[in-house]
């Protein structure tokens, strides 16, 4: 083969390889939203939820729920993930592709809402106003 064609085939397989990949993540991504302060914004508005509801809902279900606040502008290569859940609280990880945070939420009147979307450690008075169990945030500052 001359450089012409070999340059031609290898543009090809470059281009099947990128747009299988493409095509993969495009179907798999997830559909989303993002406010990166807490709320509400003071203790009489939190109702805290009860660690004793049912914990039905998968890892999966919690995602596609938060994703519209998690990931708003609907980018194809977000990815979230549940890293922890005990009882209405959950923690977890999202990520754009080149960057991410973690997420904090809690499930009140049958809905999970995200209360935190941080790069660092959460406030430890987020943590305590609804009521987190030291277990789903390790540390606070």
């Amino acid at each position: 083969m001359n450089y012409k064609t070999t340059t031609v085939t290898l543009l090809v397989i470059l281009g099947v390889v990128f747009g299988s990949l493409g095509t993969y993540f495009f179907l798999n991504r997830e559909q989303g939203g993002t406010s990166l302060t807490p709320t509400p914004s003071t203790k009489d508005q939190v109702q805290t939820p009860s660690p004793t509801e049912a914990a039905t809902e998968s890892s999966e279900d919690i995602i596609k729920e938060l994703t519209p606040v998690l990931d708003p502008d609907n980018n194809p290569n977000f990815f979230a993930t549940v890293e922890v859940r005990e009882g209405n609280y959950a923690q977890g990880t999202a990520s754009f592709g080149g960057g991410g945070y973690g997420w904090y939420a809690v499930k009140q009147n049958g809905k999970w809402e995200v209360i935190l979307k941080t790069q660092n450690e959460p406030p430890c008075s987020t943590m305590e106003q609804y009521g987190f169990p030291e277990s789903v945030y390790k540390t606070c500052h």
